[in-house]
């Protein structure tokens, strides 16, 4: 049987570190982030320019992980075909419209001329073309597990493989026999090696120009350190430099018009190496048969090497920092209704998904989904993922996650649409039934009554100005607030911050529900998404505070929904006495349909620059 992650994983340690002739257990203080003494965000740049980001759509998809795993093998091409028609059969009407593949990748060891496989399994009749235009004329699209710095062991035993681009060197020698990935199946790529790069870079336009929108990169952390959270050292470690070359290679190739997932990241340093070159990555374990203890129990606690959280509602709490719009996408494992004993649970892994902002991923087959499909079927939440919906726990403080657990409510979320409008989840994560309550006006400032509508019951619930449920074990609520007709608010504290922009609300005097500060440093920035109807001229006012007073210079870029390159760029002088919260007016052209509007410090300002929220549009 091919060995895979999942049998790794199960494996004992020292029947897996015996895979690296001479290595040896080493403890995992060897392998910590640097900052988890300091526990807080650092300066990072701005995520990848790429079609998803400016989207904001994290995506609708099936994935073969539910055949995979509990058959721990590739799936047959009979059952691939057989899915793929009871998937988008049943499911693309509602908006699916991505199948993925996953690993177990092993067994596929027929290649090209310059060493890359050609389909998902060695007994598969047709290859990744075929399958891809199959897709294509049924309307859906196809991503595709592999990582880049993997050579397979035929490219190895076969010297007339060459590089692409590079015919003097052949494939064989980017790689040596005491680096297994899985022995005698996948090498790793030596990143040092004369035609490394363009083996690596030939792999992911190769995919991409078969017709692939993504490439998910695996095992990361175990290329950077060779080092496995349950198994000690079972790899040869490439060390961090080589990671960044992946990393590196990895974004130029895939450019702007191709997602990069990266999975399993060490994610060091808050992720500094990874926001900017990827779209999304894994915060949470391996899905496994799924169910209630996968997506909330388990480790607690967060540990400093992958995977910083163990379950989903800690790890997608835990980065959310990191979460918005136009900015790296977070990424849960895998979603099997099935798996699941409640339809509570169920309504919760789904909601809680897509309040974050995650990939929607069916891993459920037409063998397995039984009565469940309905879980994933709720057009009313497709619609949040379908608007980029990238949403926040409510946060009360700016304490790292990783060090004061308190500072995040993990069961209660917030999120804003394109429109403005507000969408709020509250969870009871606890075994026993209990009241979650949340205030409009006191927890997300908002200062009148709204429209309440609860997204599971398909009913409004009439004008509220606060929400309280007692919901049963494991249950959750969603809701969509609609404001009043007017200037439509957009929160810094629900946007993406980057940069070095970071959420506070300790400013003295400030009674508001949070605010970004740091906005006087040279790039910070907080982007928010923004629907700009029919585009045009539209007025702006920021709302915002000068810690030392005086004046600052902000930068506003808006980028428009579906074009990358194509931005317009302002700067205003803002002005106010110290601590003052005041307004300055401003106008922006919007383009039709999704924006990004990103507000960004300039560095020209002789103290701290506060923001608390932007509006759009005439009263």
């Amino acid at each position: 049987m091919a060995t895979s992650r999942r049998s790794f994983l199960t494996a004992s340690s020292a029947s897996a570190a015996g895979l690296l002739a001479g290595s040896t257990l080493v403890p995992a203080s060897a392998h910590a982030d640097p900052l988890a003494a300091e526990g807080n965000p650092i300066p990072v740049p701005r995520s990848r320019s790429s079609r998803r980001m400016r989207t904001g759509q994290p995506g609708l998809q099936w994935v073969t992980y539910g055949y995979s795993q509990p058959h721990n093998m590739n799936i047959p091409e009979a059952q691939w075909k057989r899915n793929l028609d009871w998937f988008i059969a049943n499911f693309k009407p509602y908006g699916y419209d991505t199948i993925c593949t996953d690993g177990w990748i092993e067994s596929s060891q027929r290649i090209n001329g310059n060493g890359y496989i050609v389909a998902q399994n060695d007994e598969w009749q047709h290859d990744f073309g075929y399958w891809i235009e199959y897709l294509r004329k049924r309307g859906m699209k196809l991503s595709l597990y592999y990582n880049p710095f993997w050579i397979t062991q035929s490219a190895r035993a076969d010297r007339s493989v060459r590089v692409a681009g590079r015919p003097e060197i052949a494939v064989a020698d980017l790689t040596a026999d005491f680096d297994p990935f899985t022995p005698d199946k996948i090498y790793w790529l030596d990143p040092h090696k004369d035609g490394a790069k363009e083996y690596a870079q030939g792999m992911v336009r190769y995919f991409k120009q078969l017709g692939a929108v993504r490439i998910r990169a695996d095992f990361l952390s175990w290329f950077e350190f060779g080092w496995d959270q349950n198994l000690g050292q079972i790899q040869r470690e490439h060390g961090r430099e080589s990671y960044l070359k992946l990393l590196d290679w990895l974004d130029e190739a895939a450019g702007t018009d191709m997602t990069v997932s990266l999975v399993l990241p060490n994610m060091y340093f808050h992720g500094e190496a990874e926001r900017p070159k990827g779209d999304s990555f894994r915060v949470d374990d391996d899905a496994g048969a799924g169910g209630w203890d996968w997506l909330s129990g388990g480790r607690q606690t967060w540990q400093p090497y992958w995977t910083q959280w163990s379950n989903p509602f800690t790890g997608l709490t835990g980065w959310a920092d990191v979460n918005g719009p136009d900015l790296i996408g977070l990424d849960g494992d895998f979603l099997i209704s099935s798996g699941f004993a409640t339809d509570a649970e169920r309504r919760s892994a789904i909601s809680l998904f897509t309040l974050a902002g995650s990939p929607i991923c069916v891993s459920d087959t037409v063998d397995t989904i039984g009565e469940h499909a309905w879980a994933f079927q709720n057009r009313e939440l497709i619609a949040l993922n379908r608007n980029g919906l990238a949403g926040k726990p409510i946060f009360h403080s700016n304490h790292g996650y990783n060090w004061d657990p308190s500072s995040r409510d993990s069961e209660r979320w917030v999120g804003q649409l394109t429109d403005g409008s507000w969408i709020v989840g509250l969870f009871n994560r606890s075994d026993s039934p209990a009241v979650r309550s949340i205030d409009f006006r006191t927890e997300l400032g908002l200062p009148h009554t709204l429209a309440v509508r609860d997204l599971w019951k398909h009913e409004d619930v009439g004008n509220r100005a606060r929400y309280s449920a007692q919901l049963a074990a494991h249950d959750c609520v969603v809701l969509k607030l609609t404001p009043p007709a007017g200037p439509r608010r957009y929160d810094s504290q629900l946007g993406g911050w980057s940069g070095g922009a970071v959420f506070d609300n300790e400013l003295p005097g400030y009674t508001g529900t949070g605010y970004v500060t740091n906005l006087q440093d040279d790039g910070a920035t907080v982007s928010f998404a923004v629907d700009g109807g029919r585009g045009g001229d539209t007025p702006m006012a920021l709302r915002f505070a000068l810690g030392a007073g005086g004046s600052a210079r902000l930068r506003i870029t808006v980028l428009s929904g579906t074009t990358v390159d194509r931005g317009r760029r302002s700067t205003v002088t803002v002005s106010a006495s110290a601590g003052r919260w005041g307004s300055h007016s401003a106008s922006i052209h919007l383009h039709p349909g999704r924006n990004i509007v990103l507000v960004s410090g300039t560095g020209r300002t002789g103290g701290s620059v506060h923001l608390d929220a932007i509006r759009v549009g005439s009263a």
